[in-house]
């Protein structure tokens, strides 16, 4: 049976607002809003995320089905045959791009953000990783490609992991970590943390960020975009 997508059930639905605007991610109006406990809100979840393509995003229903994984998954949805879910999959795409048909502010802000830090040094992992351990790994290995490619030396590197991602577009609130290259909560962290902490503000974004280094910083930006089709 192919999955069908339900009206939205999301808690903001049934207050009454009807505009997009007052949601924290235009997905939200659609017929299948995102959400972490459907295979469709997933869908959505992950295609809003934009961090793959959906050549990756196909590769990953396919690892879901043919490994018999989707029931423990998603043991509240019939599972679906793989043709299904394609077609589930491109229907939530088509979805997303009716309310999402051009960059949102916050996105285009936050993006000139990540460009003038990596221009001054700071890399900016982005949705690699499951964790902050991931993630701060990757941004480390990016800091010294970078260093490795221009003049300008590294002077440390910022992260977002998926579970970040995912929760931008479900609050409209990116938590983003950080770090100088020793690893150590200190001086130079604190200082990478105030870069990044203005940059962001620099850019018109919403920065929340206490100054201790041994806590994350937190951007409110609409996680909007259209979806990469190719």
């Amino acid at each position: 049976m192919t999955p069908a997508m339900t009206p939205a059930t999301n808690p903001a639905d049934r207050s009454g607002a009807g505009s997009s605007a007052s949601h924290p991610h235009a997905s939200f109006v659609t017929p299948v809003p995102p959400d972490e406990t459907t295979f469709a809100g997933d869908l959505m979840l992950k295609v809003a995320g934009g961090l793959q393509d959906r050549a990756d995003l196909v590769d990953g229903l396919e690892d879901l089905i043919v490994n018999d994984d989707f029931g423990a998954v998603f043991p509240d949805d019939g599972e679906p045959s793989l043709d299904e879910a394609e077609e589930l999959l491109d229907q939530v795409i088509a979805e997303h791009d009716a309310v999402v048909p051009a960059p949102s502010a916050g996105i285009l802000a936050f993006d000139a953000a990540v460009d003038q830090l990596e221009a001054g040094g700071i890399a900016y992992s982005l949705g690699v990783g499951f964790d902050a351990g991931e993630a701060a790994q990757d941004g480390y290995e990016r800091a010294l490609r970078m260093a490795g490619e221009s003049a300008v030396p590294a002077r440390g590197y910022a992260y977002s992991h998926t579970q970040d991602v995912d929760r931008a577009v479900l609050t409209g609130r990116l938590t983003v970590g950080f770090s100088g290259m020793s690893g150590a909560l200190d001086d130079e962290a604190a200082g990478v943390a105030r870069a990044v902490a203005a940059a962001f503000a620099d850019a018109g974004l919403v920065v929340d960020w206490d100054g201790d280094p041994g806590h994350r910083i937190v951007v409110a930006v609409r996680w909007e975009r259209p979806f990469d089709r190719s």
